[in-house]
């Protein structure tokens, strides 16, 4: 017999100040290249764009979801 699973997700993106990103509130955020709509390598992120990241994390939840892309 087999089984069927279904797995339904959603990514929740935002744009602070030109970085694109997924926010995980377990993982924490994966900065995405906003170009190829792929992850970035965490060596090549620049401490200006994790300042984004980090007023973002402050934010309350009403003010995120005015960034929020999808």
């Amino acid at each position: 017999m087999m089984t069927k699973l279904v797995h339904i997700s959603y990514a929740r993106i935002y744009r602070v100040g030109g970085v694109t990103f997924e926010w995980n509130d377990y993982l924490g955020p994966y900065i995405i290249n906003r170009h190829t709509d792929k992850e970035r390598n965490y060596n090549n992120i620049s401490m200006r764009n994790w300042a984004q990241v980090n007023k973002f994390h402050h934010m309350s939840k009403d003010e995120r979801e005015q960034y929020r892309l999808i």
